[in-house]
């Protein structure tokens, strides 16, 4: 059976996230909003040193896109 975690609109830039409940994953859809674009490279910096082998699935919201320069 295989395990799909979808998380969206968690907004790293305002608070701290757990990767604790990663472990049973075998599949990560993160669906937007995740972190603003100057926080978004630490994030996933710390998925991938608490989940190198996890897969996953990014779709861009809005909130990535602030701070970019067009």
């Amino acid at each position: 059976m295989l395990n799909i975690g979808v998380y969206s609109d968690l907004h790293i830039e305002h608070s701290f996230y757990s990767f604790d409940d990663l472990s049973k994953l075998d599949i990560l859809v993160l669906a937007g909003d995740i972190a603003s674009y100057d926080t978004i490279e630490r994030f996933f910096v710390e998925l991938r040193k608490n989940a190198p082998k996890l897969t996953v699935l990014y779709v861009l919201g809005n909130h990535e896109y602030y701070g970019m320069v067009y």
